[in-house]
Order: structure tokens, then sequence, then C-alpha cells
């Protein structure tokens, strides 16, 4: 609906005496040097399955290509890490990826069986090989980046998502509406995501299992 112009002056009169200059310097990318060898990290708790958490790494800044192939690798119902990790061989009870922008960093987050946490891993390695090998149909290509840009039009649903979008692009240093990137995220070509599967190189593996067997 049409803006209250009284509640608007009343907002504006009560801020108006705020400093609104303030130069705040930061640095929203702050990237970790990618280890040489990945380091291996196993933590015994009080659970009842265990707990996964590949961290993979890339020198890349292409952001949108990452985004896209996150998701292909395991960002929806249809991706890779899904319909054959989880489904399919039956190796994890959930196994997704995300991208942490500011770290340059892929998450593969699942949760295993003690017994199947190599084969996890392996099938894991593999789906984002096959990535990088370019095998993955145009038709799941397309369907991710439309999953995606379903996700990103979902901000324009209420002015509380609005806000923590744009306070969000923001911080990255941009002012893009949703609508903006979603012709980003449907411009980015399988090359691209080839080549950003490619870049990423396992850094870090965290496995929490239980205390007793």
């Amino acid at each position: 609906g049409k803006p209250n112009l009284q509640i608007n002056d009343m907002i504006f009169k009560a801020l108006e005496k705020l400093d609104r200059n303030v130069d705040i310097e930061y640095n929203f990318s702050v990237p970790t040097e990618i280890k040489s060898e990945p380091a291996e990290i196993t933590e015994k708790y009080d659970v009842s399955q265990c707990k996964m958490i590949m961290a993979y790494k890339t020198d890349s800044a292409d952001f949108y290509a990452q985004k896209v192939m996150s998701a292909l690798m395991g960002g929806t119902a249809f991706s890779l890490l899904f319909t054959n990790v989880r489904e399919k061989l039956s190796l994890c009870y959930y196994c997704a990826s995300n991208i942490l922008e500011c770290k340059r960093v892929m998450l593969i987050d699942s949760g295993v069986e003690k017994s199947n946490i190599d084969k996890a891993r392996t099938e894991i390695e593999k789906q984002l090989q096959s990535i990088s090998d370019g095998e993955f149909s145009d038709e799941l290509f397309e369907n991710t980046k439309s999953a995606l840009c379903n996700g990103f039009k979902s901000n324009c649903d209420s002015m509380e998502s609005l806000n923590s979008w744009y306070f969000t692009q923001r911080i990255r240093g941009g002012e893009a509406s949703p609508d903006e990137i979603n012709e980003i995220i449907r411009s980015v070509s399988k090359e691209r995501v080839i080549a950003s599967a490619k870049s990423f190189k396992l850094d870090t593996v965290y496995v929490m299992e239980p205390e007793v067997e």
C-alpha cells in the first residue's frame, strides 16, 4: 500500500539529530590462506550420529558462479548430493552445501553413521569432480538456476525481508535488487560453473562423533 506520510514525518523527526555521516571502514571479503594439506579434526560428544563438515576454499572471486555451483552440488532437493549421496546410496541422513562468500569457502554439511564416513566423503568428492568434468545435464543446470532465482525473489515478499536484503547488499558493497541478482544468476554459464568447481580445494574435514561406540 501507499506509505503513511504522517508516520514517515515522525520517524524523520525522531532521527534528524543523528549523525548520518559516520564513515565506517570494513572489509567484507576476508579469505584465509588455503592449507597445503587438508586439516583433519575429530571431536567426540554425547551424540547419537556423526556430523561431517567438509570445507573447501577457493582463490576465485566469481561469487555468482560459486553460488550456482554450490546449489548444483547440494543446494536443492534435486542436487547431486541429495539425489546421489543421500537418496541413491543412503550414505547420509542429510547432505547439503553452502557458500560463505566473505571467506570464499564452500561448506558441505552432512549427518552420517560412523561406519559410512569414509564412503560418504569419497562420494561427496566424486560429486564435485563430476561438476569439474562438466558431467551434469543442461536441464539440471537450468533448474538449479531457477531454484536460486525463486529463492532470491522471495526476498520481495515482505518489508522485513527487503530490509535484510538491502542491508546485506550494502555490507557487500552493492545495492542490487533481487531481480537484478536473478539476471546475473541466469547469465552464469556452464563454463564458469565448471571453472568454479575446479578452483575449490579441500581445506578442512571436521567430524563430530559419539563418545561411545
